[in-house]
């Protein structure tokens, strides 16, 4: 089953990243989003206070902890999970992270993250802008329209 996901994040410095939320989409449809409460609304920059606060809605906070638990129950025993962002760099070094980093991701986990904007630039094709204002729920939702919309011109060839 294919995973898409998006993170939204407070880059602290050049070495560090606060994990804000998570949103997760299977291809079945079936959602995942979380909200930590473990950054600090104050400690974010100015973009990330214009740009993401806003826009994060009334889910409840949870953990760290809680949402790697959540993330477990989520892809539960699915045997070969494959996970797709968009230009997803950031979002595969905090999903790692949630597990205390690549080495410790549960053992059917693939070790990567496919990336959408890659597989646009093999096509060769624009994609509509996403205008989701930084919710990563709406973000990974979009990844996987844009995802197949790509597939769908793939398999035209």
């Amino acid at each position: 089953m294919k995973y898409f996901l998006d993170f939204e994040f407070n880059p602290n410095d050049d070495t560090t990243i606060t994990i804000i939320s998570l949103g997760m989409i299977k291809e079945n449809f079936e959602t995942l989003y979380c909200i930590s409460n473990e950054f600090k609304e104050e400690n974010c920059n100015k973009w990330v206070q214009k740009n993401v606060l806003p826009n994060l809605g009334g889910t409840p906070r949870i953990s760290l902890c809680d949402m790697k638990q959540q993330v477990i129950n989520f892809i539960s025993d699915d045997p070969k999970p494959e996970f797709w962002g968009y230009f997803c760099a950031f979002d595969w070094v905090l999903f790692c992270q949630l597990f205390g980093g690549m080495l410790c991701l549960p053992k059917y986990y693939p070790m990567l993250c496919k990336d959408v904007e890659q597989y646009r630039d093999k096509l060769q094709v624009e994609l509509s802008p996403n205008n989701n204002n930084h919710n990563a729920l709406q973000d990974a939702i979009w990844t996987m329209n844009a995802y197949n919309y790509l597939d769908s011109i793939d398999n035209r060839y």
